[in-house]
């Protein structure tokens, strides 16, 4: 059996282009994730190539990576005219994406680092249905199919700790069902079609975790909502938060807190008070406007 058989996703020419009434100006379609991945029309090859030769991080690959065409691998979206999200997530697709970036892995700078661990998983790591090279041309993404769709949060943490007990770290924000993944054809990609199914799930510490993003009727009477949401932004971005130290992660704590709709004076008051001291805090480090733009 094939395990991409009858498997579909939502697919985007483009992610970025809207119209002033807020849609997409090219509405995304449902097509095989087999075709999307083994034909190279899916993709900008023009474009992808001419991102490859600028060089990681150049300003041309900054700008124009968005320009790529995008899948959401994991999602079929419900209205395919407007931008993919959670609340557009109609059905899981039964599979997860994970992404070997530079940043969490440096040896893949290193001239034949990419493919020795190309080959190190397609030998040691059975359920891996599909690998291949990014965007960039340096790092490595592949799919894994799961065996509870309504457990794709436990599963891919599951995931990230089965390939970092194996020295490969995962990037993290790829976790969102809905998250595209921009399309980039490898002719030297690894299929295996009959993959092992990854059973493995893995719960947070504390059951808050789990309802960081849907927690809407916010009483704070303790600090556990705040404990929970520095664990949240430590776990996804392997960051330690340490009082007196100054991080720009202290934007994702404080974007995650304003989304579950905590006032911003509480926030600037628990993080002067635990984390770090007013006076240690640059100018407009938290200010609002900024995470918003």
């Amino acid at each position: 059996m094939n395990i991409f058989d009858g498997k579909i996703c939502s697919y985007y020419k483009s992610v970025v282009d809207f119209r002033q009434d807020g849609k997409l100006c090219t509405a995304g379609r449902n097509i095989s994730i087999l075709d999307i991945l083994s034909k190279q029309g899916y993709t900008n090859y023009h474009l992808l190539n001419k991102l490859r030769l600028s060089g990681y991080n150049s300003d041309f690959y900054k700008t124009n990576k968005k320009r790529l065409s995008a899948a959401c691998f994991s999602s079929v979206q419900d209205d395919l005219t407007i931008s993919r999200s959670d609340k557009n997530h109609l059905f899981h697709t039964g599979f997860i994406v994970f992404d070997i970036d530079i940043e969490q892995n440096t040896a893949l700078t290193q001239p034949g680092v990419a493919d020795e661990m190309k080959e190190f998983i397609i030998n040691e790591i059975p359920y891996v249905a599909y690998l291949g090279r990014s965007v960039s041309g340096i790092g490595l993404w592949g799919i894994i199919p799961i065996a509870y769709k309504d457990e794709h949060y436990a599963h891919f943490r599951a995931i990230c700790k089965y390939f970092e007990e194996r020295g490969i770290y995962i990037d993290t924000p790829l976790s969102d069902i809905s998250r595209v993944r921009f399309v980039a054809y490898d002719p030297d990609a690894h299929f295996e079609l009959q993959p092992q199914i990854f059973t493995s799930t893995l719960e947070k510490t504390e059951d808050i975790f789990n309802k960081i993003y849907e927690r809407k009727d916010i009483n704070i009477e303790s600090d556990e909502f705040f404990f929970a949401a520095c664990r949240w932004v430590e776990m996804n971005h392997k960051l330690k938060f340490e009082k007196g130290s100054i991080h720009n992660y202290l934007l994702r704590l404080y974007a995650l807190l304003r989304y579950n709709h905590v006032g911003r004076d509480i926030i600037l008051g628990w993080v002067y008070k635990n984390l770090i001291p007013a006076d240690k805090i640059t100018t407009n480090c938290l200010d609002e406007i900024k995470i918003r733009k």
